[in-house]
């Protein structure tokens, strides 16, 4: 036993603190909190809020006494309370994957009760919960093309979230911490902590009045003329160019970007359409078509007629008359 212990310790010493130390020692990646989009007046077009991702380690989900957790009570458990499939959920922490992401961007209620589940069944390993940020958009439609939105890894997709991703995103912090069987932390020399530098906040010149003015004269004239695929409608302020709003139509709901409701298909219309198809829709309609797309400049250079003329003293501002447009031209 002596022999043993001996060779334990001295020849197979530094191996087997490497082991523990791999199996003891983790990293956490700490999510930045991602700037805040604001309007002129400051109010919140874009932000995030705290929530979890949720990962399971088949087979080391564990009672408090150490006895494992039957697949069938882990299944019912989290697939009611994240509002899974069953199925599937018991299919997925039956694999033999070392780890297997159940949900991500949960928030803190579902967190909060499949913990008091876990609680309530004496449930303290095999259950992860990684914090991370979620993207909300507290006005849901508005601005929809001109704002955009990101995807699950936080990174924007289109839009201003897209075009200012690298002022919005900051900087992932770490956390380093060595663990008990139990997943407890325990404070010893591998405790390290890297804070998370956030993303900085933009404001826009946008006024949330006036775009929602826009936006709902913009809906009222597509209502009116039926066959008109889309509408846009651009104000600024003349005194110094700031756009006040921006609106596009048809728009989508910023929070649940890939749905086909903003599409104008029904759900069976949808579903028969191939995974390209559906991308080609998507992309069209996230598309901000006030700034992207090409148009007949007929009324902006009567900006620049009207200029000329004043310039040249062939008009005067103000006079009735001077500019007038009957809407036809007579030839011969």
């Amino acid at each position: 036993m002596i022999y043993r212990i001996g060779v334990i310790q001295f020849v197979n010493g530094d191996e087997l603190r490497k082991r523990a130390s791999n199996q003891q020692v983790t990293d956490e990646i700490l999510s930045p909190s991602r700037g805040i989009i604001y309007d002129s007046k400051g109010e919140a077009l874009a932000q995030s809020i705290a929530v979890d991702t949720i990962s399971l380690n088949p087979g080391y989900v564990k009672y408090y006494d150490g006895d494992k957790v039957e697949n069938e009570v882990i299944a019912e458990g989290i697939s009611r309370i994240l509002e899974l499939d069953y199925n599937k959920t018991l299919e997925d922490i039956s694999s033999e994957k070392a780890v297997v992401i159940l949900k991500r961007k949960v928030e803190s209620d579902k967190v909060d009760e499949l913990k008091k589940w876990m609680e309530e069944k004496s449930i303290t390993t095999g259950i992860n919960f990684d914090a991370d940020n979620k993207r909300i958009y507290p006005y849901k439609t508005l601005a929809s093309n001109l704002i955009g939105f990101c995807g699950t890894d936080n990174v924007g997709q289109v839009g201003l979230e897209e075009r200012w991703n690298s002022v919005l995103t900051g900087t992932a912090g770490k956390l380093t911490t060595t663990i008990d069987v139990h997943g407890n932390a325990i404070s010893d020399e591998y405790e390290q902590y890297v804070e998370t530098e956030n993303g900085s906040n933009i404001y826009l010149t946008i006024d949330t009045t006036i775009q929602s003015i826009a936006e709902q004269y913009l809906e009222n004239a597509m209502q009116e003329n039926p066959t008109a695929k889309s509408g846009n409608v651009i104000i600024m302020n003349p005194q110094n160019g700031d756009i006040l709003a921006m609106a596009t139509n048809p728009y989508y709901n910023l929070n649940d970007p890939s749905s086909y409701i903003a599409t104008g298909y029904t759900k069976e219309e949808w579903e028969k359409f191939e995974s390209a198809e559906r991308t080609n829709i998507l992309l069209n309609l996230w598309k901000n078509k006030a700034v992207s797309d090409q148009y007949e400049p007929g009324s902006t250079f009567k900006l620049i007629t009207s200029s000329v003329a004043l310039e040249e003293n062939v008009v005067q501002t103000d006079t009735p008359g001077d500019f007038f447009c009957s809407r036809s031209i007579s030839c011969g």
